[in-house]
């Protein structure tokens, strides 16, 4: 399904989300980055692990909906 370095790279983006909120239960997360070098740009997009596809989707239209309110600042507030 993925390759070794994608497979390394969804496990530190797993640990990195989970070092961030050390005092919360990250049941599902979304990552999504525009990654860029001399020749291109493009969207890359990774989920937990075992995420449906209609999961995805609900926390996304919600994301969304955050962004669109101004409600979404950067850093995010960790104590909600």
């Amino acid at each position: 399904m993925f390759d070794n370095e994608e497979q390394a790279l969804r496990e530190q983006f797993e640990h990195l989300i989970r070092d961030i909120l050390p005092e919360k239960l990250v049941t599902n997360f979304i990552i999504i980055a525009e990654v860029a070098n001399n020749e291109s740009s493009e969207l890359s997009v990774s989920v937990s692990t075992g995420m449906s596809p209609w999961l995805a989707n609900g926390m996304l239209d919600c994301a969304s909906e955050i962004i669109m309110s101004g409600e979404c600042s950067y850093p995010p507030d960790l104590d909600r």
